[in-house]
C-alpha cells in the first residue's frame, strides 16, 4: 500500500468575504509526491485547525512554501512527534519547523506544558520580538529577490536565475541524499532563519552563509526542512522522504 502524505495548504484571507477565504494547493508538490510513489492528501483546514481524523489518515506530512505559520502546523508537528511520522518542510515549511522549536524552548524554560494552545499563546507574545522574527536578506541577493519583489515575472526562465550552490554538512541526511557536499538548488525567499531552535542543527548554507537546511537532532525521527525548492527540479529528497515514511507505515 502506498504511503499517504498530508500536504498543508497555503491560505488567502478576507474575513469580510467568505468566498475569498481560501486554502490553496500548488500542483508541483502533489505532482512530485505522486511521481515518487506516494499519495498526496490535501489537509483542508477548518478556521485554521486540522482534525485528528485527518491526521490519522496520513503517514507523513509535507509543509510547502507559503506566507505565514498557521495554527494547524502545531497540531501536525505534535502529532508527527507522537506517532513518529516524518515531515519534510520546504521554504516556509523549514521556517515553521524552526518556529516550533524556538517556541518549545521558551515553554520548556518557563516550565509550561507543550501543547498547541500554549505554543500559539507564546507565538502571539513573541512574534514581533527581534530574537524570534525572520531577518531580511540584503538585496540584491542570490535567493530570487527580483521575483519575490515582483521586479521580474515568475516563469521557468527567471527561476533559473535564482539557482545557486549550497554547502552541505558531511554528517547529515542531506549528504546521504545527494552524496555530495555541494549542490545547486533553486531558492525563492526574502527572509532568513538566524535563531535556530535547540531541536535542530544547520546542515546546509549558501555561499552567503544563509541557512538552507535544518535537520532534527534526534535521528529516530525524520524531520528535515530545506529553504530551497526541490519540488521544482529535484526528486531525490522526495524519494528519500517517502522511503522514510514507508519504513514507518
Amino acid at each position: 500500500m502506498k504511503a499517504v502524505i498530508g500536504i498543508v495548504p497555503g491560505v488567502r484571507r478576507n474575513d469580510n468575504n467568505p468566498y475569498e477565504f481560501k486554502y490553496i494547493f500548488l500542483n508541483s508538490y502533489s505532482k512530485m509526491t505522486t511521481k515518487c510513489g506516494a499519495v498526496p492528501f490535501g489537509l483542508l483546514l477548518s478556521d485554521e485547525d486540522v482534525l485528528d481524523e485527518q491526521l490519522n489518515m496520513c503517514d507523513g506530512f509535507l509543509f510547502p512554501g507559503g506566507k505565514k505559520l498557521e495554527r494547524a502546523h502545531f497540531d501536525i508537528i505534535l502529532h508527527a512527534l507522537k506517532y513518529n511520522k516524518p515531515i519534510l518542510g520546504i521554504c516556509l515549511g523549514m521556517q515553521v519547523l524552526n518556529f516550533f522549536s524556538v517556541l518549545k524552548d521558551i515553554l520548556v524554560k518557563r516550565n509550561i506544558s507543550i501543547n498547541k494552545e500554549n505554543l500559539w499563546k507564546i507565538f502571539n507574545e513573541v512574534e514581533n520580538e527581534d530574537f524570534f522574527k525572520l531577518k531580511d536578506i540584503k538585496t540584491p541577493n542570490i535567493h530570487g529577490y527580483e521575483i519575490m519583489q515582483d521586479i521580474k515575472e515568475c516563469n521557468y526562465d527567471t527561476l533559473k536565475e535564482s539557482i545557486h550552490d549550497i554547502n552541505i554538512d558531511n554528517n547529515s541526511i542531506l549528504y546521504d541524499i545527494y552524496k555530495t557536499n555541494k549542490k545547486s538548488v533553486l531558492s525563492l525567499h526574502l527572509k532568513q532563519v538566524t535563531n535556530v531552535g535547540s531541536d535542530f542543527k544547520v546542515t546546509a548554507r549558501a555561499n552567503d552563509n544563509i541557512i538552507e537546511a535544518l535537520e532534527y537532532k534526534d535521528k529516530s525521527y525524520f524531520i528535515i526542512g530545506v529553504q530551497y525548492h526541490p519540488e521544482l527540479d529535484d526528486d531525490k529528497i522526495f524519494k528519500y522522504f517517502i522511503n522514510e515514511v514507508t519504513k514507518r507505515v
